[in-house]
């Protein structure tokens, strides 16, 4: 935390993908706009797989989705996403490994799945 002309708090929050979860975090937007380009996402029930830093996860949201269910295996992520989003109702977030998550305890017959997930773990999904 910084504290500029007493006034002022910044706070500033280092995240470092972790080799052992297989991180990496997306933060292209070119790339992050053609995948939130891909389908409709308005009032229908979105799953994303592994939010990260949120990069999807705020497009996502801007495109109005019925209700969003984010999947972080990572215990420091998913305790940030669960604060930042206390108070939205249509927003669950689970900290949870996906690979053994019951994916199909929160999917409707027209669920939308996104996801940026380490690859050795995609085949498996």
């Amino acid at each position: 935390m910084i504290w500029l002309k007493k006034y002022i708090k910044i706070e500033i929050k280092l995240i470092i993908a972790k080799k052992s979860l297989g991180q990496n975090f997306l933060i292209d937007k070119n790339i992050i706009n053609k995948i939130i380009n891909l389908v409709s996402i308005r009032n229908k029930d979105i799953i994303e797989i592994g939010p990260g830093r949120e990069a999807l996860t705020e497009e996502i949201i801007k495109k109005k989705p019925k209700s969003l269910s984010l999947i972080e295996k990572d215990f420091f992520l998913a305790e940030n996403l669960k604060k930042k989003y206390s108070d939205c109702n249509n927003i669950k977030v689970y900290n949870s490994d996906v690979l053994k998550f019951d994916i199909e305890k929160i999917t409707t017959k027209n669920t939308i799945i996104f996801g940026n997930l380490p690859y050795n773990i995609s085949s498996q999904i």
